[in-house]
């Protein structure tokens, strides 16, 4: 259910189409092959799939979703159904944050296999094969510089987990298969994180770079070079970034006296703190 939302966020609209048209032949042809009886039945059986799940026919224990979770530790079915719906709509939004901002594959494929567990209002203990496809993306990509070096280890902790899930639920109430759903959409998530903060600082490390460049570029007092590291002065921050030098303004002046300023970002890729002292011929104050 979290794959148009992935597909239209990432901008992959041939593939949205794609993946429309195809729905939209099946059902067709579904029609064509068996008649619209079919669909009143699948409908019916909609209607009637509700009261079931919420009795308990279907056992607690083997549901891997929040709304599973809370009925078996003894949540009512108004309470399951508000968790179930926060957490959809939670595995929805960061799926649509990780796809917007043009991660790497596995990152944006793991976040939505995960997702899709979470978010799921039924799913049930096989249905944790999408959490294996999850996993094995995350793995893949383990040398990633976005990687946590014990994410393996939280993997393998969750493999172990789920192996006696049914049991652990049964016997002592503990929701195991949803806990590891939402354990390795938590761990997919914290990778995303580490990668779009990453990212921020590699296009403000740019930023920065840049601005050194034209002001080594340009002779004291040219424009271009006051242009360049004014800016830097007045907002104090880039996006992602935190930039030490508070708030300053340019006081203009025809003073020819030149002043430094140092800049130094919080967020760079690898931990890596970068100063840049930038030269210009504009004098500023604090405010």
């Amino acid at each position: 259910m979290l794959v148009p939302l992935a597909l239209a966020a990432g901008g992959q609209w041939r593939a949205f189409a794609a993946a429309g048209a195809s729905a939209a032949l099946l059902v067709l042809a579904s029609f064509a092959l068996f008649g619209a009886a079919a669909w009143q039945g699948f409908v019916a059986s909609l209607s009637a799939a509700p009261a079931m799940y919420e009795s308990g026919r279907i056992l607690f224990a083997g549901m891997a979703n929040p709304f599973g979770a809370a009925r078996l530790m003894g949540a009512g079915p108004a309470l399951a159904y508000g968790l179930q719906a926060a957490a959809s709509l939670g595995a929805a939004c960061v799926v649509v944050a990780v796809w917007q901002r043009r991660l790497s594959l596995p990152t944006r494929a793991a976040t939505l296999a995960s997702a899709a567990l979470v978010a799921a209002p039924l799913a049930l203990l096989y249905d944790l094969m999408l959490g294996t496809i999850a996993a094995v993306w995350l793995i893949r990509d383990r040398n990633s510089p976005a990687a946590a070096p014990a994410e393996t280890i939280a993997l393998a902790v969750l493999f172990l987990l789920v192996l006696d899930g049914r049991g652990l639920a049964e016997r002592w109430h503990l929701p195991a298969f949803p806990f590891a759903a939402i354990a390795l959409f938590a761990i997919a998530g914290a990778r995303a994180w580490r990668e779009a903060a990453q990212q921020r600082g590699a296009a403000s490390g740019s930023v920065i770079a840049r601005c050194a460049v034209t002001v080594a570029a340009y002779p004291i007092g040219h424009g271009s070079a006051r242009d360049c590291c004014v800016p830097l002065a007045n907002n104090g921050s880039y996006r992602g970034n935190r930039i030490s030098s508070r708030s300053y303004r340019r006081k203009l002046s025809s003073s020819k006296s030149a002043v430094v300023v140092s800049v130094a970002t919080a967020v760079m890729p690898a931990n890596i703190q970068l100063a840049v002292s930038l030269r210009t011929s504009c004098p500023i104050s604090k405010v």
